[in-house]
């Protein structure tokens, strides 16, 4: 086969002529070929000169018939809903007969004539539709073929699962169902708009596009906008592509081009071998009819018919059974499918007061739950349960039960989503026994899976998988393969937070191939999205990105803004993680700027704090501070129980940093009662983490130390492999910093074997650099070396560019230690450029301030005193003040080194005040031992003794008699005392 460039539409034509004739062709037909027999299109509508709009399309119509203004209707019919969900919305609501009617009307036109012929003379021995219309059955009839005789029509799901494609027989399949089986069409409909495509479908698809014994595919009047349809089948097929001459109307140019070459609402990009053929299909249908058709002469046939008036029929009929109120109610569930909250709560609540005046109790009921599920989606839990609450009263006194267990349901959402997980199981568990007891299978599956989710959100993995595993084995019984994927997602999410990484990958997996299998785009980004997850787990954060990106992709193209949103703040954390905080930052601002056009306050509570963790690896305190304040406000506000411990701990990791630890600790304090309120003991586990450290900072070690074992416990007990290892890391520190060299030990290999089983690359690599720092305290600096080169390595490998940055500093603090103050300087300079490169101010500090220290040994005191300097500057513009303190000390050193005491008492009491001020007692103790020292130097040996046991006092019991430090203030003391002896 030639290019496409090659080609003009009259040789394809010529070409497809000659495959007809050797009946290698078939046809896969859309709506487009009935607009000239007088049904509508999908969309449309024509603007006349005077200004005003005329709809001629379906939707538009529909649309119109609501009240709808015309911006309305542009931005439904301009979103990414489908039309099998737009219509399953107005059969759930409505009386559909009138409106099904309407593919009754009309005559054949001159394309289903040809079409029949074709048929007719064995040029096509299959033609598949997605039409409900019966248009190619009357031009059949009337070439004189009889359904069920000379030809097989297939509408039924059951009946395409066994089609004897190997017979030869003419068929015609109808893919989507038909209009003579309504009940059939509106269960295909209803999956099709639930994202529930069927095998037997699939089968038909395959057969068409890959499997059959045919050439190639004509594809005519189809608009490729069936997203959770066709399309996602379509594109499932990997190999053997059909050759596809895809033809689409146009009056106003005529050439060819490569299948693959449009992005947008082209389920074909992969078939290589494939035509689109841009001309006026009336004319191509004419030169198949000279040739196919020698009796009877061309005529292009046009018809009207009374569609409209069969829409009307249909408002009028909703109006009388549903009252006035129906209509607010189905615009209000159009809205809420394409995720614009304002408008859908602005229908739902015209509707609400429809009801209310008309003393309709159903229409009220409805509504109220309407407004319950849309202010839950945007985040506002409380006034979403008020509106479940006050609908709960209505359908028990209408003695409503069905109704009344999936308002239980919802109001059990609105509890677990705020953390409140008590209340959450009590409404489940409630929902639950009514589905049991009125024998609906799907409901109890759904409660099921809910409740169980529950009991994974709290940390009882054992109790949680139980539940949701009974949940997956109903949704296999009832084939429900869209729930299925749903809880085998949900056991991949449990296993990922217990580090079980194999396992999670495992469990996403299987729900992708389900929701790639049924054609599920939402399932499918959800699946590709948490395998990102684990993966960016285990540090591999190239592939995480791929994966965040693919899931992206898909929520742009079926328009899923809440997904949207959410895969973007996935890759915004993994550029955090990955220390690149300028493109965090803009990922972060794309999501929150979805979050708060669509009225989400959870999402936009959740992005302000990941805007607030940006800020403070920039060193920000200040703007973090603002972001994280604003975050708790929303949590509060909307009454999210887990995001307000979450934004507590943040604020009180800021004011920890700006110096107030007491108040700090009174937020870290006030996140763990909330975590061990709602229940939730992985939340607690992190949150007796911080704590831990505070304690640590406090200089308080048997309280860290207390709160570590407990935190090392719950993590145990919970199976939380992950939180188990970064524990196991605290613990060490502490051991460490206590000079229990052997125990500390103990616990950094403990976590790097848990590191290495559950594959966390960024873990392994933190405990690889805990050990290397152990063993260059005691001065086994090969070791210290090896453990920090692998360490290093592992950062580079995966691309963690903070990791690197820490690692390279370990690198630099060990030359130091062993005297090599080039390699030193080299290391330092290396994680200093990494840590300017992601605008890590906090870092750029240390390492300006571990510079100095090369400059301060190699005696060269200018260039010691001006990364010193830079450093203090840098600490102070980003409010740090721990940095300003330790920046201070060291300049108090060099000032002492050359004489200059009263510059150096200077710098040291000023660091010493700010240790003071943050509570910081090994700090406090450092600044008074090197005050001690000036102290030696003056001769002032009383106040150097004075100040040294002072010291020895705050340092001895955090660090023990063993440490460097302690020995060398103990050697400076007994100096002061020789000689004042």
């Amino acid at each position: 086969m030639g290019s496409p460039t090659t080609y003009s539409v009259s040789s394809v034509v010529a070409e497809l002529i000659e495959s007809l004739g050797r009946s290698r062709t078939v046809i896969f037909a859309g709506a487009g070929i009935s607009f000239h027999s007088g049904l509508p299109l999908v969309n449309g509508r024509w603007e006349k000169d005077d200004g005003t709009v005329e709809y001629t399309g379906l939707v538009e119509s529909v649309l119109e018939r609501l009240s709808m203004p015309d911006a309305e209707i542009q931005a439904l019919t301009g979103s990414e809903l489908p039309f099998e969900a737009f219509m399953e919305t107005l059969q759930n609501n409505s009386d559909m007969q009138p409106i099904y009617e309407i593919f009754e009307l009309g005559q054949p036109n001159t394309t289903h004539k040809m079409l029949a012929k074709l048929i007719s003379q064995g040029a096509v021995k299959l033609l598949c539709t997605a039409n409900f219309d019966r248009l190619i059955e009357k031009a059949l009839l009337e070439e004189g073929w009889e359904e069920g005789q000379e030809y097989e029509v297939i509408y039924r799901e059951e009946d395409m699962v066994t089609i004897p494609w190997a017979d030869g027989r003419p068929r015609l399949v109808k893919i989507h169902g038909g209009v003579q089986d309504p009940q059939g069409m509106a269960i295909t409909l209803g999956q099709i708009a639930q994202k529930r495509l069927s095998e037997a479908r699939l089968q038909v698809v395959k057969h068409l596009f890959e499997t059959g014994g045919h050439d190639q595919v004509l594809v005519l009047g189809y608009s490729s906008s069936d997203v959770f349809d066709l399309t996602p089948q379509i594109q499932s097929i990997e190999q053997n592509h059909k050759r596809v001459i895809y033809l689409e109307h146009s009056t106003e140019e005529s050439r060819v081009e490569s299948l693959e070459t449009r992005e947008w609402k082209n389920p074909f990009g992969r078939f290589s071998d494939s035509l689109r053929v841009y001309a006026n299909t009336d004319e191509v249908i004419e030169q198949l009819w000279a040739v196919f058709e020698k009796r009877e002469p061309y005529e292009l046939r046009h018809q009207k018919t009374s569609w409209m008036g069969h829409v009307d029929e249909w408002y009028e009929t909703m109006r009388k059974e549903r009252g006035d109120s129906a209509s607010a109610g189905v615009a209000a569930i159009l809205f809420l499918q394409i995720a614009d909250y304002g408008k859908a709560e602005k229908y739902f609540q015209k509707g609400l007061s429809i009801a209310q005046a008309t003393e309709n109790l159903r229409g009220e009921e409805d509504h109220l739950t309407g407004l319950g599920i849309v202010r839950l989606s945007q985040g506002f839990f409380r006034r979403g349960r008020k509106a479940f609450e006050r609908a709960l009263l209505i359908a028990r006194e209408a003695g409503n039960r069905s109704s009344e267990g999936a308002l239980l349901g919802n109001l059990g959402n609105s509890y677990s989503h705020q953390g409140m997980y008590d209340q959450a199981i009590e409404h489940y568990s409630a929902a639950l026994r009514l589905a049991q007891d009125l024998g609906e299978v799907g409901a109890e599956g759904s409660r099921l899976g809910n409740l169980g989710g529950v009991y994974l959100n709290q940390g009882d993995f054992d109790r949680g998988r139980d539940l949701v595993n009974r949940a997956l084995e109903i949704s296999k019984e009832t084939g429900n393969k869209s729930e299925e994927a749903i809880w085998l997602g949900n056991l991949g999410s449990s296993f990922r937070a217990q580090g079980d990484y194999g396992r999670a990958a495992e469990a996403f997996q299987k729900a992708l191939e389900i929701a790639r299998r049924i054609g599920d785009r939402d399932q499918e980004a959800a699946n590709l999205g948490s395998l990102g997850r684990v993966l960016n787990s285990q540090g591999n954060y190239d592939r995480a990105g791929g994966l965040y990106q693919e899931a992206l992709d898909i929520c742009q193209e079926i328009g899923s803004r809440g997904g949207e949103g959410r895969w973007l703040a996935n890759l915004g954390s993994l550029w955090i993680e990955r220390g690149d905080s300028v493109r965090a930052t803009a990922y972060y601002r794309q999501a929150l700027e979805i979050a708060q056009s669509s009225g989400s306050a959870a999402d936009e509570a959740e992005l302000l704090g990941n805007l607030g963790i940006v800020e403070m690896n920039r060193g920000d305190t200040d703007q973090a501070m603002a972001f994280y304040t604003q975050a708790l406000e929303i949590a509060r506000r909307i009454g999210d129980r887990v995001k307000e411990g979450n934004h507590l701990r943040s604020i009180g990791t800021v004011l920890d940093l700006q110096g107030d630890r007491e108040l700090a600790l009174k937020y870290f304090e006030e996140a763990l009662e909330i975590a061990r309120q709602t229940g939730d003991r992985s939340a607690e586990v992190g949150h007796l983490r911080t704590l831990g450290n505070a304690f640590v900072s406090l200089g308080e070690m048997d309280r860290a130390q207390n709160h570590f074992l407990r935190a090392l416990e719950l993590s145990r007990q919970i199976g939380d492999r992950a939180w188990e290892a970064k524990t196991l890391g605290n613990v060490g520190n502490l051991s460490e910093n206590r000079g229990d060299f052997s125990e500390a030990q103990r616990c950094y290999e403990e976590g790097l074997r848990l590191a290495r089983l559950i594959g966390s690359r960024p873990e392994e690599g933190s405990h690889l650099g805990s050990l290397g720092n152990l063993y260059a305290r005691q001065g086994n600096y090969d070791s210290a070396h090896d453990y920090y080169q692998e360490a290093l390595k592992i950062a580079r490998a995966i691309r963690y560019r903070e990791g690197e940055a820490r690692h390279l500093g370990n690198l630099g603090n060990l030359w130091m230690g062993r005297g090599d103050l080039k390699r030193a300087r080299k290391h330092y300079e290396q994680a200093l450029d990494i840590a300017r490169a992601t605008r890590n101010r906090s870092g750029e500090a240390a390492h300006l301030g571990n510079l100095g220290n090369v400059f301060f040994e190699s005696k060269d005191d200018d260039q010691a005193r001006i990364h010193y300097q830079q450093a203090l500057e840098l600490a102070r513009a980003i409010g740090d003040k721990a940095g300003q303190s330790h920046h201070l000390g060291n300049l108090g050193n060099l000032y002492e080194r050359q004489g200059d005491y009263d510059q150096a008492e200077h710098n040291l009491e000023q660091g010493l005040r700010i240790a003071r001020e943050l509570g910081d007692p090994f700090g406090e103790g450092f600044h008074l031992g090197n005050l001690g020292c000036v102290a030696l130097s003056r001769k002032a040996f009383l106040q150097a003794a004075d100040l040294s046991e002072r010291s020895l006092a705050i340092l001895k019991p955090m660090l023990g008699d063993q440490h460097k430090d302690i020995q060398e203030i103990e050697a400076q003391l007994h100096r002061a005392r020789e000689k004042l002896e």
